[in-house]
């Protein structure tokens, strides 16, 4: 009887043949996803370019400056009477400062396209006002406190014929650089709003003369109205610090007016003490510094 075959095993190289032999099965292509991007694409509008606003044109605006000397001085309705000051006194004083930073100030302004009125109080005696005035290129106005509001406005309704009108307050102890109102005239445009010269400088002269710089301040007494003469309602139509919250504010570039502290400065009194804070003062420095803005001052010892 036959045995049966026994089957034979493959030698190892044998196997490598067979295992090479074999096809390799292709692989399945696949699509690679498309990142999707990180922020979605947005067609943007053109948007309309702004309007430039430019400097008035000749003729186009008259520049007012607008200074209040004694009103309410008889009537009670002033600090004068209210602390128990001598009105006398008060009235020499204020002569002295007018005439020796005020006045200076203006009439050596090297832009001299502006108007000045200064307003007194209507039962001010006529030698006074032509003993304060004499010599100084400004148109003179008697009112009340109460009425002097209108009493601006009307006159410059009256008088303005150009179709806008910048109205400047100027208190008569204070004074402005010479290049006040060349600058201002400068930066004023077409738009009703409220222009200041946020940075000057104080002069303190009660007891030692001395000057300090002033830190930035938007509530000066020394701000501009622009607007149209049509529905004008001037500087004078709120207080020293609050024209800037009823009208567009823009801040004006350069230390341009200067603060006179003397002892009837009754706004910076705190309580009956003179504080840092009150003075807005940012650091001390010489007077000659203030000659080059303020000539007047070299003359003053």
């Amino acid at each position: 009887m036959l045995s049966p075959k026994r089957k034979r095993k493959p030698s190892p190289r044998s196997r490598a043949v067979l295992v090479r032999s074999l096809p390799t099965p292709t692989p399945k292509r696949t699509r690679k996803p498309t990142p999707k991007p990180l922020v979605k694409s947005v067609t943007r509008r053109k948007r309309s370019p702004r309007p430039i606003l430019r400097a008035f044109a000749p003729g186009d605006v008259t520049h007012i400056l607008l200074t209040r000397y004694n009103l309410g001085i008889y009537d009670g309705g002033m600090t004068v009477t209210q602390r128990n000051y001598d009105p006398a006194a008060w009235m020499q004083t204020r002569r002295e400062l007018f005439r020796t930073y005020c006045a200076p100030s203006v009439m050596g302004q090297v832009c001299d396209d502006f108007k000045w009125l200064v307003f007194f109080d209507s039962e001010t005696p006529v030698a006074e006002i032509t003993a304060v005035v004499e010599g100084l290129d400004c148109v003179v106005l008697r009112s009340k406190k109460r009425e002097l509001k209108n009493t601006t406005r009307a006159w410059v309704r009256r008088n303005v014929k150009t179709s806008w009108v910048v109205t400047t307050r100027l208190d008569s102890d204070d004074a402005i650089h010479l290049f006040y109102m060349r600058d201002l005239s400068r930066m004023a445009q077409p738009k009703t709003e409220v222009m200041c010269f946020s940075l000057g400088w104080n002069l303190i002269v009660r007891g030692r003369r001395r000057a300090t710089t002033t830190l930035p301040w938007h509530g000066s007494g020394f701000m501009s109205l622009t607007e149209p003469t049509e529905t004008a309602v001037t500087a004078f139509s709120q207080g020293h610090c609050g024209l800037y919250k009823d009208y567009p504010y823009r801040a004006l570039q350069g230390r341009r007016w200067l603060r006179v502290l003397h002892w009837m400065n009754n706004s910076n009194l705190n309580a009956g003490v003179r504080c840092r804070q009150d003075y807005r003062i940012a650091k001390h420095i010489s007077l000659a510094q203030l000659h080059g803005g303020f000539p007047f001052l070299a003359k003053d010892k």
